[in-house]
C-alpha cells in the first residue's frame, strides 16, 4: 500500500504536469493576467459608408457573444474599443495613436478604407501595434504592410478577373461603360483603373467611363449619356444605394445592358433599393449567402438577430472572423495580458498572424500569406429571382 501521503505528493505533481500540458497547446485558453483584453477597432460610423462601419460593429457584437460563452479570451471579458475614423486619414491616425497610447489594446482591427490603411501603417511600426484591417482592398498595399499591417480582405484584380469573366461570357459582352463613385478611394479606382485593364485582357470595348458623387440623388443625365453608346454591359463601381439607383433609372430609360456591381454591391440592400432591376446583376464578394458551413449559417443567424433581419456585408463577416482570429492567436501566442509586457505581448500577436493557417469562418477557408494579406476564395455572385446565388 502507497502511503497517503507519498500518494498525494504524486496526485499532486500530476496535476501541475497535466496543467502544464495543457497550457501548451495552442488555443486551450490559457488564463490571462489582468480585468479585460482590450481590442481596438477603427471604422467608419458617419459619412457615406457608415452602414459598412455599423456592419462591421453589429458583427463584432455577435463575435463578443462568441467569446462570452466561451469564458472571453484566456479566461477575461474582451473589451472593444471603437474610434470613428469619419473617413478620414488625420482622423484615423489620430485614433490609432490613441488606441494603441492611452487605451494600451493589444490590436488595432481597421481602418475601414485603403488610404486610411495606408496613412496608419507607419504609425503601426512605430508604435509597434497590429493594425487588422478587414476591408482594406487597395492592390497598391499588397505586401507593403510589414511588419505590423495585416489585412483579411478581398483583393480585387484577383477576384474580379474571375467574376467579370464570367459576366463577359455569359451575356456575350463585347462593349461596356463603366459608372464609378470619384469620391471613395477604392471604388474610384476599381472603377477606373481595374475594370478598364481586366475589360481590355477580355477583349471588351470600354464606351465611356463617367465619375458620379457619393449618394447622388439622380443618375438620369448619367444613364441618358450611356443609353447613346448603347453598350452590352455597365459596370457599377458605386455603393450598393447609388447602385441601386442606377440599375432603377438604366431599367426605366429602356437601356437593356448586362449589370455588374463593384465590391459594395454585393449585399441584399442593393436588391432591396434597385428591386426587379438588380436582376441578373453580377458582383463578386468573399461571402457566399447560399453556403452551407456550420460557420456561416451560425454567423448569419446571429448576424440577422442583431442587425434587426440586415444581411451582412462581406466586410462585417470579415471583421467578426478578425476577432476571432486575434482570440485565438493571444490564447495560443504566450500572450500575459500583464501592462509591464505590453510590447512583448503585441509582438507576440503580431508574430503569430503571421501563423494563421486554415482558420474556418463565416467567408471559408483564411491563411494569411507572405504578403500579411489573407489567402481565401471569391465567390461569383448573381442575382437571380430576387436573391445573390453563387455560381461557383
Amino acid at each position: 500500500m502507497m502511503k497517503s501521503g507519498l500518494k498525494a505528493k504524486l496526485l499532486g505533481m500530476a496535476a501541475v504536469l497535466a496543467a502544464l500540458a495543457m497550457a501548451a497547446i495552442p488555443g486551450t485558453g490559457a488564463a490571462l493576467e489582468g480585468k479585460t483584453v482590450k481590442i481596438g477597432v477603427l471604422t467608419l460610423l458617419t459619412g457615406p459608408l457608415k452602414h459598412n462601419g455599423q456592419h462591421q460593429k453589429e458583427a463584432l457584437a455577435v463575435a463578443m457573444r462568441n467569446l462570452k460563452k466561451k469564458g472571453g479570451i484566456g479566461g477575461l471579458p474582451v473589451e472593444l474599443i471603437f474610434f470613428d475614423t469619419h473617413m478620414k486619414n488625420a482622423q484615423a491616425i489620430a485614433g490609432f495613436r490613441k488606441l494603441a497610447r492611452k487605451d494600451k489594446v493589444l490590436a488595432v482591427i481597421g481602418p475601414f478604407l485603403s488610404n486610411q490603411v495606408k496613412a496608419v501603417s507607419p504609425i503601426a511600426n512605430e508604435l509597434k501595434t497590429v493594425m487588422f484591417s478587414a476591408s482594406s482592398a487597395s492592390p497598391r498595399l499588397r505586401g507593403k504592410l510589414k511588419p505590423w499591417g495585416f489585412r483579411n480582405s478581398i483583393f480585387p484584380p484577383l477576384a474580379m478577373n474571375l467574376s467579370i469573366g464570367r459576366w463577359v461570357k455569359d451575356n456575350n459582352i463585347k462593349s461596356a461603360a463603366i459608372l464609378y463613385d470619384n469620391r471613395i478611394t477604392v471604388l474610384k479606382i476599381t472603377g477606373s483603373r481595374i475594370v478598364p485593364g481586366i475589360l481590355k485582357k477580355l477583349g471588351v470595348k470600354v464606351v465611356d467611363k463617367i465619375a458620379h458623387q457619393s449618394n447622388s440623388v439622380d443618375f438620369s443625365g448619367e444613364v441618358t449619356r450611356i443609353r447613346a453608346k448603347n453598350p452590352d454591359g455597365l459596370v457599377m463601381s458605386s455603393t450598393y444605394g447609388d447602385a441601386g439607383k442606377i440599375a432603377r433609372e438604366v431599367r426605366k430609360q429602356g437601356l437593356k445592358s448586362a449589370l455588374y456591381g463593384g465590391i459594395d454591391v454585393s449585399q441584399a440592400q442593393y436588391i432591396k433599393i434597385g428591386q426587379k432591376a438588380t436582376e441578373g446583376t453580377y458582383s463578386t464578394s468573399t461571402l457566399a449567402f447560399d453556403s452551407t458551413t456550420p460557420e456561416f449559417k451560425h454567423f448569419y443567424k446571429e448576424y440577422k438577430k442583431e442587425s434587426g433581419d440586415v444581411d451582412p456585408h462581406f466586410t462585417a463577416a470579415q471583421a467578426y472572423e478578425n476577432l476571432l482570429i486575434l482570440a485565438k492567436v493571444i490564447e495560443s501566442s504566450g500572450v500575459s495580458n500583464n501592462p509591464k509586457n505590453l510590447a512583448s505581448d503585441r509582438d507576440k500577436i503580431r508574430a503569430g498572424l503571421t501563423k494563421v493557417k486554415g482558420f474556418r469562418g463565416p467567408t471559408g477557408i483564411v491563411t494569411i500569406g507572405g504578403h500579411q494579406d489573407a489567402e481565401k476564395k471569391s465567390y461569383i455572385l448573381k442575382v437571380v429571382n430576387g436573391h445573390w446565388k453563387t455560381l461557383n
